[in-house]
This record gives C-alpha cells, sequence and structure tokens, in this order.
C-alpha cells in the first residue's frame, strides 16, 4: 500500500506511523481511527515529526482542514500541543490551513494557543504570530463567548510572555474584574487611559491575574513602558504594597529587580519622596528578600542598596540555602565594587557559610570576574581566610586552586595567613611559587 515516494523520502517515523495505519484497514491518507483522528493529526501532535514530514503528507493528499470527532484540525493540534513547532504551523498555515475553523467547543487555533503549555515558550509565541500574519482573529469568541485572552488570563501555569503577546496585539478579554491590570500589560500606557479606569468605583486596584497572581502595581513596575506618576497613581488608590503573586514576590521585589539607568531619576524621586511602606524584608518562595534581588540585578545601582539598608532591610537575611544579599553580589559576573562595600560598610557578615558550605570568601576567589580589591575589602572586613566547613574542610585557598584564580589573589590569601595543608594541597609547584 505504501509507494515508493514514502518508502523512500519519509522519515523512519513517518514511514511507521502510515505503516500501522494502513494495517489498520485504512484505504486513504484522509481515512480516520476510532477518534477520527487522520495520520496527520497524529504527526503534528508528536515530538517525532518534523516540518519535511508534514510536506509528505501534503504531497500524499492529506486534507489539512479536516477535523476529528473534536471538531479539531491539524492546525488546532499543533496549536494545542506541549511540542508546539512553529517550523509545522508555518507549512500548515501555508498550505491553506483554515485560520478560523472552530472546534466542537468553539475554540479557534488562537484559544488552543491560549491554553497550551507548551514545552517551548517562545516556538508557542512565534505560532501566535503565524496566525495573525494568516488573518486569524485574535478577539474570535468560543460558544460561550470567551476570547483567547480571557482563557490566556483565566489559566494557570501560563506563558507570561504569551500574555503579553495577546495584549500588545489588541487581544481583547470580556472579564471586567481585570480590566485594570490587563491594561498595564501593553507597550503604549497612558497615565489618562488607567486613571479612566479607576474613576469606575467597581474597578479593584488589587484584583490580580488568576494565572500569576501579579497585581496592577507588580505589571505597573515590571512594565518599562510604565511610568513612575501611573506607579504614584496606584498607590495613591489604595494598591497594596505587599501583595505577593505567585511565587510570593512583592511589588518591592520587582522595583529592585527591574531597575533600569534609564527610569533611574524616576525611581529616585519616588523613593526619596516617598517612605516605604512595604514589608521590606519580605522573602518569596525562594527566601530571597528585596535586597537579594537588588545585588542580582546588573542594573541596579548602590543608591537603590543604600535606600534599602537606610529603610531596615536586613543585610544579612538569609535564603532557603543560606545565601546572604553579600554572597550573591560577590558572584556575580559584573561584580559592582560599590555595592559589596556599601553591604559591608553596613555590617554584611562575610563569615556567614551558604548551604553550599561556602562563604563570600569563598565565592570570590572562584569568581573569575571578581577584582583583587574585593578580596582585600573582605579580609579587611574580617573574613575568615581559613574558614572551612567541618565536613568538606574547603576553604578559600582550596577554592582559588580549584578555580584557577588569579595569582595575585592567592599571594594575598597567603599574605593574610592562609594555612597550606600539605594533605590537602600537596605543596603544588603553583603554592610554591605564590609563598
Amino acid at each position: 500500500m505504501l509507494n515508493s515516494i514514502t518508502c523512500e523520502s519519509g522519515s523512519s517515523h513517518f514511514n511507521e506511523l502510515l505503516t500501522e495505519f494502513y494495517a489498520s484497514g485504512a484505504r486513504s491518507i484522509n481515512d480516520g481511527d476510532a477518534s477520527n483522528d487522520r495520520p496527520l493529526h497524529h504527526a503534528v501532535r508528536s515530538h517525532l515529526f518534523d516540518e519535511k514530514d508534514i510536506e509528505m503528507f501534503i504531497t500524499m493528499g492529506a486534507d489539512l482542514n479536516v477535523t476529528n470527532n473534536d471538531g479539531r484540525t491539524p492546525l488546532h493540534e499543533i496549536a494545542r500541543s506541549i511540542y508546539c513547532k512553529s517550523s509545522i504551523a508555518k507549512v500548515l498555515l501555508f498550505h491553506g490551513a483554515n485560520v478560523h475553523t472552530k472546534d466542537s467547543i468553539g475554540y479557534t487555533a488562537f484559544h488552543h494557543l491560549a491554553t497550551c503549555h507548551a514545552q517551548d515558550k517562545a516556538e508557542q509565541i512565534d505560532i501566535g504570530r503565524l496566525l495573525l500574519l494568516h488573518g486569524a482573529d485574535i478577539n474570535a469568541p468560543n460558544y460561550i463567548s470567551e476570547t483567547p485572552l480571557h482563557l490566556a488570563v483565566i489559566f494557570r501555569n501560563l506563558n507570561f510572555e504569551l500574555l503579553r503577546f495577546f495584549a500588545t496585539n489588541g487581544a481583547r478579554a470580556n472579564i471586567p474584574e481585570l480590566k485594570l491590570p490587563l491594561a498595564l500589560l501593553g507597550n503604549r500606557i497612558r497615565l489618562k487611559g488607567i486613571t479612566e479606569i479607576l474613576a469606575d468605583t467597581s474597578v479593584d486596584v488589587n484584583a490580580h491575574l488568576p494565572a500569576t497572581h501579579r497585581t496592577a502595581l507588580h505589571l505597573a513596575i515590571e512594565n518599562p513602558n510604565c511610568r513612575s506618576n501611573i506607579v504614584r497613581t496606584l498607590l495613591s488608590k489604595g494598591a497594596d504594597v505587599n501583595a505577593r503573586d505567585l511565587v510570593n514576590s512583592t511589588p518591592l521585589h520587582y522595583a529592585v529587580s527591574r531597575y533600569h539607568y534609564e527610569n533611574a531619576d524616576d525611581d529616585q524621586i519616588r523613593y526619596e519622596n516617598e517612605p516605604i511602606e512595604d514589608d521590606i524584608n519580605a522573602k518569596d518562595n525562594f527566601g530571597q528578600t528585596p535586597l537579594h534581588n537588588a545585588v542580582k540585578n546588573k542594573d541596579c545601582s548602590v543608591h537603590v542598596v543604600k535606600i534599602l539598608l537606610q529603610n531596615g532591610a536586613n543585610v544579612n537575611a538569609v535564603c532557603n540555602v543560606n545565601s546572604t544579599a553579600l554572597q550573591y553580589a560577590v558572584q556575580v559576573n559584573w561584580n559592582n565594587e560599590d555595592v559589596i562595600l556599601e553591604l559591608l560598610n553596613q555590617g554584611a557578615d562575610p563569615n556567614i557559610m551558604s548551604g553550599f558550605g561556602m562563604s563570600a570568601l569563598h565565592h570570590a576567589v572562584r569568581n573569575p570576574c571578581c577584582d583583587l580589591s574585593v578580596t582585600r575589602a573582605l579580609l579587611n572586613k574580617g573574613a575568615d581566610v581559613n574558614i572551612a566547613d567541618p565536613e568538606t574542610k574547603y576553604t578559600p585557598l582550596l577554592a582559588a586552586l580549584e578555580y584557577k584564580c588569579k595569582l595575585d589573589h592567592i599571594q594575598l590569601l597567603l599574605e593574610r595567613g592562609a594555612i597550606v595543608n600539605t594533605e590537602e594541597y600537596s605543596l603544588s609547584p603553583f603554592i610554591l611559587d605564590c609563598m
């Protein structure tokens, strides 16, 4: 039954599927199984097939718009597959797949895309772009008037970037109670528009998106297109500064994580003229406080760190793996020396050991981006040059050797009293050179 084209050109998975299909009694490439699924339905759902295989099905006469018992076409299936591949969607659309077809519950491909927990989030968004390019209606309602954005909002564990894609491409959701947070997802946000929404007394300024639990305040701070005057307006209308998202991050976590130099003036005005009323030491699900988040942000200046500390941030707070802000600050690749010195000057303890048995000094000598001045500052502020986990006996000197630290760092450790244990180091030529 399989022709020579199929056998010679198709992949092994392609041939296996067709062999099994024809063995079941099918006579045509468009015959269905018990669920009325055709081979093309099965292929687009699977991670084993690529766009070349789909081209082969089309060459053999596969109907791109045939539906199964649920009313779904192959385009529906690729949009809802966790293995969604934009290359396959592109082939289907190029050859005439209908973007407007609705399944048995009124879902278009866009509805399925909105509710899919895809493994590759970027591919998912690329399929959305392809659907738009081929004329799909991003606001098409299903049979109970739910738009794709409506479904995207109410489904949990959502691709948040997909939600933003919908919001920035003209999508609407018929969810009045979420009108405010949805308005803050776009690329062009105007104070007048937000003020008009807030003028409606039925609008809850603290309404959150079900998928992420982000409130309007979270979203306003996160969105680089949203200026501080909108944040001020939300606060004046009672926005909860301690609201928690799905991972227990507060708006302050967001503010220090998404601080950008281009918005520095606005942020300084907001922080300096208005006292911080947040729970400044609030921990997210990872045990990290806003101070932890601040030092991990390359664009976050020492000014922000100072403000957090002046407002009561615990400089020695530890996260779930017992790491302090100081330990994070010496681990990052950009190694902001001003931030590290500020933490040390404000009482950061350089001898707190993380859950991995390392102190800030361990991390500093392991980091190739860490300057000698940072290692010296840690030692000057009381870092124990021989600190080690009792079980591993892993000292900063061992860490420096293991990670091929710069010679001047090792020399400094030795000058400050690092003990050379012959059993641990075997007096290597490298150590002898340093001595």
